[in-house]
């Protein structure tokens, strides 16, 4: 995977707002910067002209260098790739951002907030409510509760794919094949598309159709919940409203892509993870070319912050039924304790996969790698989790 064309610049709070008041930028904007200094650890003091940083650079550079660099991203970390010559003007596509989660805490905060109106209804000196505000209200509860970590991989996997598959940022699409499908295989004189099984599963259980629901649910019988009941509702509808704000931003993000000739496109999920506030980070390459995708092989990463081991990554790839694991670990330590039980995780594997290989490195590199690889360095070549 070549990184080698990145610049990065951590901004705190301060300096974010005052890098923003001073120079105003934007994913794409081109930018000219001169090196001052060359630090220790691939750090240099660069110049924008009005505006000084220590950043890391990830190429060897001299002080004196003039070079002309595009901005991927502008929020917490200031994300810049090298431009070659030539390729100020050429027609290589924008620096497009990969499909970011929202934050595993925006889950965990909707399901508080729901818990609070389910524990107020649930008064016996309460009003009565409906049963369909009851239903629903479970319902979401269960969808938003946060993946056990000792549940076994028959727990885990089917819920780890309804996060994903029913994260509300393919909603539409898979709603539209499900009416295709169903009005294809359908007797004229037979049930009409929408009262199909698969249709009526996605509108029940993907979480952007589930949040409207609710929220309509609580607006419309706002009059039957008590006082108390009432403001943990409006609470709850205010964090759904920008929850599914989110999700509209990410699909737009994909339908921005979806004519780029890349063969995966990459989307990053948070999953909730019990005692854990960070969650964990998944990332998948969907296979934007479905011939080249079985040639290609599926891949995947997950990042997780774990109590022992520290930061883990863990890169998956898959090949017709082969499967490899790579786990990037940040101390020797930690590398000797996944290799200890890597031999607990290869049975179960090989149920499921004619050949299996499990490999354990030390790459703090790689760690830190997983937020933004994906990107488009210079040139326009897109980095993601296929190289």
């Amino acid at each position: 995977m070549e990184i080698g064309s990145l610049i990065r610049i951590a901004l705190n709070a301060g300096a974010e707002k005052l890098f923003h008041e001073e120079m105003p930028l934007q994913a794409g904007d081109l930018l000219r910067l001169k090196v001052i200094d060359v630090r220790e650890n691939n750090r240099a003091l660069v110049d924008f002209g009005n505006f000084r940083a220590l950043a890391e650079v990830g190429f060897p550079v001299s002080a004196g260098a003039e070079l002309t660099v595009k901005v991927i991203d502008t929020k917490g970390q200031l994300r810049l790739t090298l431009v070659t010559a030539g390729a100020e003007t050429a027609t290589a596509p924008a620096a497009a951002e990969p499909v970011r989660p929202f934050a595993a805490h925006s889950l965990t905060q909707l399901r508080l907030q729901l818990e609070q109106v389910a524990e107020v209804i649930a008064r016996p000196s309460g009003q009565p409510v409906s049963p369909a505000v009851r239903s629903a209200i479970e319902e979401l509860r269960l969808f938003l509760e946060p993946l056990q970590t000792d549940a076994g991989a028959a727990l885990t996997t089917p819920r780890v794919r309804s996060l994903c598959e029913d994260s509300g940022i393919f909603f539409e699409k898979r709603l539209e094949i499900a009416l295709s499908r169903a009005a294809a295989a359908g007797d004229p004189a037979g049930p009409p598309p929408a009262d199909h099984p698969q249709v009526r599963r996605i509108l029940a259980e993907d979480l952007k159709a589930r949040l409207s629901a609710i929220m309509h649910l609580f607006e419309s019988q706002a009059a039957d919940l008590p006082a108390a009941g009432s403001r943990a509702a409006a609470a709850f509808v205010t964090t759904a409203d920008e929850l599914l704000n989110e999700i509209v931003r990410q699909q737009e993000r994909i339908a921005a892509r979806r004519d780029e000739a890349d063969a995966f496109q990459v989307i990053h999920f948070s999953l909730p993870l019990k005692d854990a506030g960070e969650g964990a980070r998944l990332k998948i390459g969907y296979p934007s070319r479905r011939q080249g995708a079985t040639r290609e092989g599926f891949r995947a990463a997950l990042l997780l912050a774990l109590d022992r081991l520290g930061p883990t990554r863990i890169d998956l790839f898959m090949l017709e039924r082969s499967l490899t694991l790579t786990f990037f670990v940040t101390s020797r330590k930690a590398q000797e304790t996944v290799e200890a039980h890597a031999g607990d995780l290869t049975p179960t594997l090989e149920t499921l996969f004619d050949n299996v290989s499990v490999s354990v490195c030390v790459s703090g590199q790689k760690i830190a790698d997983f937020e933004y690889e994906d990107q488009l360095p210079a040139g326009g070549r897109r980095l993601d989790v296929r190289a």
